[in-house]
């Protein structure tokens, strides 16, 4: 009966020393759902793609590296800088994406870097997609970025989105590649996201599917209900070829668009 308990704790005992998180008791606050690596220094890496992350509690990290397309969930909480120094709270590696999102009804989700550490660093042909999060912070850009709510400086590239798509907080656009993310959000489903201009977006004559008509093209259905605000700005190149009817949108149903002219191509 010894032998078999003290077999029992033995085993027991290895199980505990595998457990990838046992190296951060402290900062256990994560629900994890796919894989990651805890590190000594108390960084984190997402080394799983499409894989999915999800905060239970607000966390103090000195690095989380998305090494692969990720999903995290802020799920109401915050993220901050413990103030160890390093390059940036969460830095998108090259080539790589990271969805932001926050399920939690009140969606007060943030992401906080106060100190002279950057907040966000996204690499060259990175992608930062966020929707109902605020970040805090100063972002260093060589990717894309569509989404999210900035609370500092953004240097290198230009956002193509910001904002959370909110009559309160509407996307501000200024890229084609914007528009197109935009175009897709509501025929995805989102038909009442509004969106204000911030530049004038030339199109290039490349071929447009209008917006508003959903994932299938049926007269009536799938319309855009939200708010589009041109702000006095001027999208040209618009070349719609397909069967489908409508311009720049089709199908609009209680929707507002103003302050925009659209030339054609």
């Amino acid at each position: 009966m010894e032998k078999r308990i003290m077999s029992i704790l033995l085993v027991l005992s290895m199980v505990l020393t595998l457990l990838p998180m046992t190296a951060l008791a402290e900062n256990v606050t994560w629900t994890i759902i796919g894989n990651s690596s805890f590190n000594a220094d108390g960084s984190i890496a997402l080394s799983e793609n499409g894989k999915s992350y999800k905060l239970v509690e607000n966390v103090d990290c000195s690095l989380i590296r998305v090494n692969e397309n990720s999903t995290l969930d802020l799920n109401g909480f915050q993220l901050e800088q413990n103030g160890t120094e390093s390059s940036c709270l969460i830095h998108i590696t090259d080539g790589h994406s990271l969805t932001l999102i926050d399920s939690s009804e009140g969606k007060t989700g943030k992401i906080i870097s106060e100190g002279t550490t950057p907040v966000l660093g996204i690499g060259q042909n990175g992608k930062l997609y966020a929707q109902g999060v605020t970040i805090i912070g100063n972002v260093t850009n060589e990717g894309q970025i569509f989404g999210g709510t900035f609370e500092g400086t953004i240097t290198g590239n230009a956002p193509h989105v910001t904002g959370s798509g909110t009559e309160a907080d509407p996307y501000q656009i200024s890229t084609a590649e914007g528009l197109k993310w935009f175009r897709d959000k509501v025929n995805g489903g989102e038909y009442d996201v509004c969106a204000v201009l911030t530049a004038d977006i030339d199109l290039n004559d490349e071929e447009w599917t209008p917006i508003g008509i959903g994932a299938y093209i049926n007269l009536g259905k799938y319309p855009y209900t939200g708010t589009f605000d041109g702000k006095g700005h001027t999208i040209k190149g618009l070349n719609v070829t397909t069967e489908s009817c409508g311009g720049l949108f089709a199908w609009i149903d209680g929707g507002t668009i103003l302050n925009l002219t659209v030339q054609e191509r």
